[in-house]
C-alpha cells in the first residue's frame, strides 16, 4: 500500500489524494457533463467556504432540497472539508413535511 494511501484518515484526505494525482481525469460523468478530480475538489471547498462564510461552524446541519445532479456530490465533498452534516429532503414532500423534517434536523441552513 502506498504510504500516501496509509496516512489517509478522513474523506477529505482521499478527495484531496485523488485531487493531486488525479486532478484531470473524469471523476464524475452525469447528465452528459464529466468534471475532473481538480474540478470536484475546488467546487466543494468553494461551497463550503461560502457556507463557512454565512456564519455555519462545525456540526452545523445544512438541509439540502434538490433533484438528483451532481452537485449533490459537492454537497458531500464540501461536507468532508468543513464537518458540516448533510441533511437531504425528498423533493416528493409536501412543503408541510418539508418544513417538519428542516426543523426536525435543526438545519442551520436550508
Amino acid at each position: 500500500m502506498p504510504e500516501s494511501f496509509a496516512a489517509m484518515r478522513t474523506m477529505r484526505d482521499l478527495r484531496d489524494r485523488n485531487a493531486h494525482l488525479h486532478g484531470a481525469e473524469p471523476h464524475l460523468k452525469f447528465a452528459g457533463v464529466t468534471s475532473t478530480f481538480a474540478e470536484f475538489r475546488v467546487r466543494a471547498l468553494k461551497l463550503a467556504n461560502a457556507l463557512h462564510g454565512l456564519g455555519l461552524k462545525v456540526q452545523d446541519r445544512v438541509a439540502v432540497l434538490g433533484m438528483n445532479c451532481r452537485e449533490y456530490f459537492e454537497v458531500y465533498g464540501m461536507a468532508e472539508s468543513s464537518a458540516y452534516i448533510v441533511a437531504p429532503i425528498n423533493f416528493r414532500l409536501a412543503a408541510p413535511e418539508m418544513q417538519f423534517v428542516i426543523g426536525d434536523v435543526q438545519a442551520a441552513r436550508a
